[in-house]
Parts: C-alpha cells; sequence; structure tokens
C-alpha cells in the first residue's frame, strides 16, 4: 500500500485561495502557468529588507527600514493589482 503524500502542495484545481486562515491575509495568490502561487507579506519583507540593506551600503538611502516598508508596500501593492486584474469577475 502507497499513501501519495504531498505536504504544503495544493493540488492544481483543488486549491481555494478563500480557504486561507486569517494568519495568511496578508499574501497574494498568482496564477502563473497554471499554478497557485502565494506570496506572503513577510517573506517579501525578507527580501525587501537584504535589498534596503544594499541601498544602504550603496548611498541610495539613510534609513533602512523606512526603504523596506516602502518597497514591501509598493511591490505588494502592484501583485494586488495583477492578483485582482487576474481574478475572475463575480456578478
Amino acid at each position: 500500500m502507497s499513501l501519495n503524500i504531498r505536504p504544503n502542495a495544493p493540488s492544481g484545481s483543488d486549491f481555494d485561495p478563500s480557504q486561507i486562515a486569517g494568519s495568511d491575509a496578508a499574501s497574494v495568490v498568482l496564477d502563473i502557468r497554471r499554478k497557485k502561487v502565494r506570496i506572503r507579506k513577510s517573506k517579501l519583507k525578507d527580501v525587501t529588507r537584504g535589498l534596503a540593506e544594499i541601498a544602504y551600503s550603496l548611498g541610495e538611502t539613510n534609513d533602512i527600514d523606512a526603504f523596506e516598508e516602502e518597497m514591501t508596500n509598493t511591490i505588494f501593492a502592484a501583485f494586488k493589482d495583477i492578483e485582482n486584474e487576474k481574478s475572475p469577475r463575480k456578478g
């Protein structure tokens, strides 16, 4: 007997973004090549933190935290726009 267990991997059409837990409310779900990809704001913030540190070392900013926050919000808003644009309209 074989169990086909794939933890943390939603299977194609079985994935329903409306079932995402409240703690993941700060995330975006995009459909990329027919697969649902969830981007959490906290993970995006990890990336932008590194970019903010690079910007600081290059003299592009004096405030790493503010730069990180602005970049995170800008990128996340762009992802939200894409998510809303591609989501099916109800009505």
